[in-house]
C-alpha cells in the first residue's frame, strides 16, 4: 500500500481495493494526474490480469476537462497498480475537474480538484539582425545664407521659400515643394554644423535637441543636392521613393542672436536630418524648445508674417 502523502486523496471499496490519487504535479503548462490502485489482499489471478485495474476508469468520473483527457500510462504490478493520466496544455486559467469514485453502482466519494494551470512560458528563440548604424550621407560644417539650405533631388530648389512649408504644422522644415526639403537655421550668415543619416528603420527620437519636426518627402532620383544659395555639396541616397525626413536643431535662438560670426567665431547652433523610407503622412512638431523655431512654426501655419 502507498504511503499517504501531503495532498493525497484516498477512497477504501468495499471490495478491499484502496484508490489513492497521488499529489498533481504542474509543468511546463501541463499537468500530471496518478492514481495508485492497490489491495493488500488481492484475489487470486489479481496479479496477472489487469481487470480489475481498467474497471479504474469506470470508477471516475471526470467533469470539465473539456475532452482534453490525456492518455493514461499502467504501470505496476502484483498487488498494486498505477495510472497516469496527462492533461493537455490547453487547459490555461482555473479547471475544476469533479471526480467520483464508485463501487459497483454505489458513490463511495467525491472530490472537486481545482487546477490553477498557467500557460507554458513560451520559449522563444529571437533571432534578429544586429543593429545597424545609420549611413551618414553627410557630416560637416554647411555654408547658409539668410538662415536657410535645401536638399534637393530631382527638381530645382525652390524660389519660394515660404511656399515651401506653407500650410504645414511646421516651419523649420519644408517639403510642399516636389522632389525637396527646405530647412531653417538660426544664424543668419555663416558654416552651422550640420549632419545627414539614412536609417532603414524609424530611428528613436534623441532628446538632446531642443527642437525636433517631421515632414514626408519624395524623392525621385538618388542624386541630390545640398546646397544655399551658391554653396553646393552632392549628395547619394541610398534609395528613391517616399522618406519620413526629421529635421533636428539645437541653440537656434543663440544662432540667430548670432547673427553671423566674426572670424574666431563658431556657431552656436547644430543640425541633424535622419532619413528613413515610409508611407506618406502628414507633417508634425515632436519637440518644441527655442523661439526660433515657433515663429517659424507661426509663419507655416499663417499666424506670422
Amino acid at each position: 500500500m502507498a504511503t499517504p502523502r501531503t495532498e493525497q486523496f484516498r477512497v477504501t471499496f468495499d471490495d478491499g481495493w484502496l484508490l489513492e490519487r497521488m499529489p498533481i504535479g504542474i509543468a511546463a503548462g501541463q499537468m500530471w494526474v496518478t492514481f495508485v490502485f492497490s489491495n493488500p489482499n488481492p484475489p487470486a489471478g489479481a496479479d496477472d490480469s489487469w481487470d480489475l485495474f481498467e474497471d479504474l476508469q469506470s470508477r471516475m468520473r471526470m467533469k470539465g476537462l473539456d475532452g482534453k483527457l490525456g492518455e493514461g500510462r499502467r504501470g505496476g504490478g502484483g498487488n498494486s497498480r498505477r495510472y497516469s493520466m496527462n492533461f493537455a496544455p490547453e487547459l490555461n486559467g482555473t479547471t475544476e475537474v469533479e471526480v467520483t469514485y464508485t463501487s459497483g453502482s454505489k458513490t463511495v466519494a467525491k472530490e472537486t480538484i481545482s487546477l490553477g494551470l498557467e500557460p507554458a512560458p513560451a520559449v522563444v528563440r529571437e533571432i534578429s539582425e544586429p543593429p545597424r548604424d545609420p549611413k551618414v550621407l553627410y557630416d560637416d560644417f554647411m555654408p547658409v545664407h539668410y538662415g536657410f539650405m535645401f536638399l534637393s533631388a530631382g527638381s530645382e530648389p525652390s524660389d519660394d521659400l515660404n511656399g515651401t512649408r506653407a500650410g504645414q504644422r511646421n516651419g523649420l522644415q519644408g517639403a510642399q515643394a516636389p522632389n525637396q526639403l527646405s530647412m531653417m537655421t538660426g544664424l543668419h550668415t555663416g558654416e552651422v554644423p550640420f549632419r545627414i543619416e539614412w536609417h532603414p528603420d524609424q530611428p528613436d527620437v534623441d532628446g538632446s535637441w531642443q527642437d525636433v519636426v517631421e515632414a514626408s518627402v519624395e524623392f525621385t532620383e538618388a542624386g541630390a543636392l545640398l546646397s544655399s544659395f551658391d554653396e553646393f555639396v552632392g549628395i547619394e541616397l541610398p534609395t528613391t521613393g517616399w522618406y519620413r525626413a526629421r529635421y533636428c536643431a539645437s541653440g537656434m535662438d543663440e544662432g540667430r542672436e548670432l547673427d553671423t560670426p566674426e572670424e574666431d567665431e563658431s556657431a552656436p547652433d547644430r543640425y541633424l536630418l535622419q532619413l528613413w523610407l515610409a508611407p506618406q503622412t502628414p507633417d508634425e512638431v515632436t519637440v518644441r524648445g527655442s523661439q526660433s523655431a515657433e515663429y517659424w512654426h507661426g509663419v507655416a501655419t499663417g499666424k506670422n508674417s
